[in-house]
């Protein structure tokens, strides 16, 4: 999820964004019907996006970045169906491997997701989901398959 906000460069990022997702072929959110905005100014709502139907098939998106408002449990709807919504905490979440890294006080928040999902959008959605180190981790994997993985140590715990 790219969060655009006001005088910071991220309508040039937008732009870069949907580019980049033309290049490789990937599918964005984008406004439904002759909307330009996902319904901004107002709190965005999964049926702005075109393609996200209630009661049809559900279309997957790669991307999604526009003009919104963010409202957290909508955003999940339009980006990633079959997802519980609700931010867990870390003894709430069922797979370890998205459990993020806790430093400090504060209570970093995670994700389950849900069961059944097919192996495409299981795999989309475990990108979406999982926390920094693991993901730098994943990178490090793909960018240097010769070298041994990242150890994670607190996943072992």
């Amino acid at each position: 999820m790219f969060l655009k906000t006001h005088k910071t460069a991220s309508s040039t990022v937008l732009n870069i964004l949907f580019r980049f997702a033309e290049r490789h072929n990937l599918s964005v959110a984008l406004p439904v019907g002759s909307r330009f905005h996902l319904g901004y100014p107002w709190l965005f709502l999964a049926r702005y996006v075109e393609g996200v139907e209630q009661d049809g098939p559900q279309r997957h998106f790669n991307i999604m970045c526009n003009h919104l408002r963010f409202n957290l449990p909508e955003v999940w709807l339009g980006a990633c169906p079959l997802q519980d919504s609700a931010p867990k905490n870390k003894t709430q979440i069922t797979d370890r491997r998205l459990q993020p890294f806790q430093s400090g006080e504060a209570s970093i928040l995670g994700y389950n997701l849900r069961q059944g999902l097919d192996n495409e959008t299981l795999r989309m959605c475990q990108r979406m989901v999982m926390p920094e180190l693991q993901y730098m981790a994943h990178l490090y994997t793909l960018q240097f398959p010769e070298k041994p993985p990242k150890d994670i140590p607190f996943l072992k715990a």
